[in-house]
């Protein structure tokens, strides 16, 4: 089955991850509700399952391969553009917990009410989605849409207790060192005393709540920042290692190469020949 999509690609529903693969490289956040079977996959080179009753949300599909499903496996997938996500006006600032718990962990699990209520969720977005002859139709779909992922927020947030653990000054702190980190200061800074101190608190103290958040401290963060960089450069077989080491303010080359090797499990050559072999 073909995916169901806006003209501009904003949203893709689709009945299997695989028939996603025209945007396996691009910046793109993936759900899939599995419904029944199985399926499994590689983010962050660290394998997970799902099944009936689970949740999956793929942060950055760039780092999710080897998706295998059962022969029975039903659900629905939706893939939603980076950009368009960014764009919607959501006063929830939860985004970010859930962005760094997800990093670590995409997958939810979740009770047969949820469950419904999610299936409900993603049948109404594609439903409306579908009726481009309405003129208020995008706005439908993006409050709909965000209606959705208040309810993912209210289901991690209760699974996870984040909202009891985390103080105001804690939240506004981890937020902060997102937007650093999205605002891409990770290119030229990876040490945590650089953060630390432009957040005016000890490197301790940053990581422990990060991990009261996410239970991962704030250097594995910024790794896991750095490592989706470098995947979307080394997907552009034409730019040099040596190009992307400096790039992204590494030492040398043999240090980059260490580096991703670590991290991926392979050399930054093969995980580039990963990237282009049909996933």
């Amino acid at each position: 089955m073909q995916p169901l999509q806006e003209k501009n690609e904003s949203i893709i529903f689709a009945d299997s991850i695989k028939t996603l693969s025209p945007i396996q490289h691009r910046d793109y956040v993936v759900h899939v509700l599995c419904l029944n079977g199985a399926m499994s996959f590689l983010f962050h080179e660290t394998h997970f399952n799902i099944v009936a009753t689970d949740y999956l949300i793929i942060p950055t599909f760039r780092l999710a391969r080897a998706f295998a499903q059962s022969s029975d496996f039903k659900g629905i997938v939706m893939a939603l553009e980076d950009r368009f996500v960014s764009g919607l006006t959501l006063k929830s600032n939860y985004g970010v917990f859930g962005h760094l718990s997800l990093l670590n962990n995409p997958v939810m699990q979740l009770s047969p009410q949820k469950v419904l209520r999610c299936q409900q969720d993603l049948i109404r977005i594609r439903e409306r989605l579908l009726e481009g002859d309405n003129p208020f139709n995008r706005e439908l779909v993006e409050h709909l849409l965000m209606a959705h992922i208040l309810d993912l927020y209210s289901i991690h947030a209760e699974k996870n207790n984040y909202l009891e653990a985390i103080s105001g000054r804690n939240a506004e702190l981890v937020n902060r060192f997102v937007r650093l980190l999205m605002q891409g200061d990770f290119r030229k800074n990876r040490n945590l005393d650089y953060y630390a101190d432009k957040l005016f608190v000890s490197s301790h103290y940053l990581s422990e709540v990060c991990r009261k958040v996410s239970g991962k401290g704030a250097s594995y963060f910024i790794e896991r920042f750095t490592i989706q960089e470098i995947s979307k450069l080394l997907y552009d077989q034409s730019r040099p290692l040596s190009r992307i080491a400096e790039e992204l303010n590494f030492s040398s080359l043999s240090y980059f190469s260490r580096f991703v090797k670590q991290q991926l499990g392979m050399t930054p050559s093969e995980f580039r020949k990963s990237l282009h072999k049909s996933r």
